[in-house]
């Protein structure tokens, strides 16, 4: 048994207040005493592992917060005595080399030892490249799924508790904590149904990676809330006396959606927030007995609710039945809007039972575990999929979470097999993804499908109900454009396997052409060589050279002359059956020639050696933005804006090498912007732009595409500015412009 030595009385009295604070905060009193005995000598252990350390974030005793973990899993997921014993301990092993796994399976069982093992990170040697730490702990954690769901339920429970304590933290490490959460884990708490948890891990993202678009939408959205408050009430006493006539069991709730959400419908469809509606939900929750029909209930109150003619008015368009056909999460509800006689806005009503809303805010933990193995749920089919992907031999973990999390928010649909299954797939899914949704083969050989008796190409969208016969042909061989047409990580992943097993069989038979090639000049392949070769051919790395040798984009001529043209430089060193002299490969960038720390700001002017850099097409980042950098294993450096889909992913996965931007002097370099505009045709109305653009702010507009149907305009202006202050003037002046209704620079 392992002594704790290091504890004093004053310790034992201190873990008798934190003990008796824990066991206040559990709402769940019914732990038996042999249950309440354990969570004591874990907090015990705990204790002694992480004496005298302080949290970065609040520097308070590192105690505070697996006891805060532990709370939270147990209170606000529902996990019960095991779980609550894992969260006091889960940072134990890893923080204290002292304390084995070993002795948590002596001291509790192997149950304990197993879940505190899945959730102990993977230590990373810095040298250890294109290993990824973030990557490969989470893909730790997402293989230990199938063996135990706590797992993944404690480290959601931590990264709430983080998330909530992250004040203290540097801007640096706030973007990349935020970004983790928002790319990873706010996600997957979806997907299990965590919907409360999901919640306020995406707004508290939101609020440390875009805090002044949180702070704005947020006052907005208040705003618009206090002006429909009269409406909103109206309509729920209005619904809650009906229902009461009906004598039903029932309570109502307010569900909020994520700022986080409702930001990215602006920002992806680059809506006004008055066209958007819906910011909140009334819940109508019903009690239930065992000899209730919960489907039954939930239509009749339907039905009552939707046939008061004199009353409301329904959207037929909006009804979405969640009931019969739940969410691959398992949340069930019936989902329609509602409008007031006299009103003029809809309102969201949700009509579930109480099970239903347990399973909505809570997820699959309100279930039992042990119907959690039972197969052919959606949940069952996640997770083998998963497993499968991750114990693929052709698997890379970063390109994993890059599928990870694209589809788990995304709106359902419910399409038909030619067996009438019912398949679920993400909006906007194509007929390929739904090949490989039901197989790989399939997939690697769809020729297109028939589609409602139509037949149709590969690429179709596919929309809810449809029913589907996959075509296949032998003739068929997967193209990189596939990848264009397909929104799944399974599909995603699936195509990746398939191509890098080709370009490793392209590869090897480059490499044993260029070998006989070397054999034909009486030399050996020695790195000096085949640093030139891939210096005169620009190629990133030597499989790359070997891959384009293989397919002929790199000829044998090419080669040949190469090879030969080296072998003149080097004459003097020249040995026919010796090794060249190794020398430093200069055709690459290596990282220390551009000083990059990712603890500190990097630090961009026009006098950093721009030869390394580039700016990201993806959003396109101008001077003054708020960006990151980050840096390639080549040593080059991107800059992103931070509101990229780019930034999210690399700040969660590429910590060591991702920094935020601070721009000192523009005023040569000039940057394309795009800048969409709308509003009132009229004459005159061209000259007003350029005259804002070339006299007031004396720049160039390098294109300009605008179309005016009905009266109307709307259009896309390009123009060049040295920093994003210039854009910010530009804008301000074609904002007075009469006629102009809205001005939105485009990132993408």
């Amino acid at each position: 048994m392992l002594p704790l030595e290091n504890l004093s009385n004053e310790d034992y009295e201190d873990i008798d207040r934190l003990y008796q604070y824990l066991i206040n905060e559990l709402k769940t009193k019914t732990f038996k005493e042999n249950e309440y005995r354990d969570f004591k000598r874990a907090l015990t252990i705990a204790y002694s592992a992480h004496k005298g350390q302080k949290r970065e974030t609040t520097n308070e005793p590192y105690i505070n917060h697996p006891i805060a973990v532990s709370i939270i899993a147990s209170n606000e997921i529902g996990l019960g005595a095991t779980s609550i014993i894992c969260a006091l301990l889960h940072d134990v092993v890893e923080d204290n080399p002292n304390f084995k796994l070993e002795y948590l399976e002596q001291q509790f069982s192997k149950n304990v030892s197993d879940i505190v093992d899945g959730l102990t990170k993977i230590k990373v040697n810095s040298k250890d490249k294109g290993i990824n730490e973030q990557a490969s702990t989470f893909a730790k954690i997402l293989t230990s799924i199938p063996k135990d769901l706590r797992i993944i339920l404690i480290k959601l429970s931590d990264k709430v508790h983080n998330m909530r304590t992250m004040d203290g933290l540097s801007d640096n490490k706030l973007v990349n904590k935020a970004a983790e959460t928002l790319h990873i884990y706010a996600p997957l708490a979806f997907k299990l149904g965590l919907y409360l948890i999901k919640n306020e891990l995406e707004n508290l993202s939101f609020k440390y990676l875009h805090k002044p678009e949180y702070d704005q939408l947020s006052e907005k959205i208040n705003k618009i809330e206090e002006q429909n408050h009269e409406m909103f009430d109206q309509l729920s006493r209005q619904i809650t006396s009906i229902l009461t006539e009906m004598s039903i069991d029932f309570i109502t709730d307010i569900a909020h959606k994520s700022l986080y959400s409702i930001w990215q419908k602006l920002e992806v469809k680059k809506m006004d927030l008055s066209s958007l509606h819906n910011f909140r939900s009334i819940q109508i929750i019903l009690n239930t007995n065992e000899k209730d029909d919960e489907r039954e209930l939930c239509y009749r109150v339907y039905l009552q609710l939707t046939g008061q003619t004199q009353l409301f008015q329904l959207d037929y368009t909006s009804i979405k039945d969640y009931i019969i056909i739940p969410r691959s999460n398992g949340f069930q509800a019936l989902i329609f809007n509602l409008m007031a006689k006299g009103q003029d806005d809809w309102t969201e009503i949700q009509i579930m039972t109480q099970r239903m809303k347990d399973i909505g805010d809570r997820g699959y933990p309100s279930e039992k575990f042990s119907d959690f193995h039972k197969s052919n749920t959606e949940r069952q089919k996640w997770i083998t999929r998963i497993t499968q992907q991750l114990q693929d031999p052709e698997s890379n973990a970063l390109d994993f979470l890059r599928d990870f999390s694209g589809n788990f928010i995304a709106s359902e649909i419910q399409v038909i097999s030619p067996k009438n299954e019912i398949i679920k797939l993400p909006k906007g899914a194509s007929v390929l993804d739904y090949a490989f949704t039901i197989h790989r083969d399939l997939g690697l050989t769809c020729d297109g499908a028939i589609v409602n008796r139509i037949r149709v190409g590969r690429d179709y969208v596919l929309n809810r109900s449809d029913k589907i016969q996959i075509l296949t042909s032998p003739q068929v061989e997967p193209h990189q454009s596939w990848f264009n047409i397909v929104i799944t990580g399974q599909a995603k992943h699936m195509l990746r396997g398939y191509f890098s097993k080709q370009k490793r069989i392209i590869a090897d038979s480059g490499q044993a052409k260029l070998s006989q090639m070397f054999n034909d000049f009486g030399i050996e392949p020695s790195k000096e060589v085949l640093s030139h070769l891939i210096t005169q051919f620009d190629m990133p790395d030597v499989t790359q050279l070997y891959y384009n040798i293989g397919n002929n984009t790199v000829t044998a001529e090419k080669l040949y002359q190469k090879i030969k043209d080296f072998l003149s430089q080097n004459n003097s060193r020249f040995s026919f059956f010796g090794f060249f002299s190794p020398k430093k490969k200069k055709a690459y960038l290596l990282t220390s020639e551009v000083e990059f720390n990712s603890k500190i700001p990097f630090r961009l002017d026009e006098t950093t050696d721009h030869h390394h850099l580039v700016y990201a097409k993806c959003c396109n980042p101008i001077p003054g933005d708020d960006a990151i950098a980050y840096r390639k294993e080549e040593g080059i450096i991107f800059i992103h804006s931070r509101r990229c889909n780019n930034t999210i992913f690399h700040g969660a996965n590429e910590k060591r090498n991702v920094a935020l931007v601070e721009w000192g002097n523009f005023k040569s370099m000039r940057f394309l912007v795009r800048i969409m505009l709308t509003g009132s045709d009229r004459t005159g109305l061209l000259a007003d732009i350029a005259h804002v653009i070339y006299e007031q702010a004396g720049m160039n507009m390098h294109s300009v595409n605008i179309s005016a149907p009905n009266e109307t305009f709307n259009g896309e202006i390009q123009v060049e500015v040295h920093n994003k202050a210039e854009l910010d003037s530009i804008m301000d002046g074609l904002k007075k412009i009469p006629g102009m209704n809205r001005i939105v620079r485009l990132h993408d």
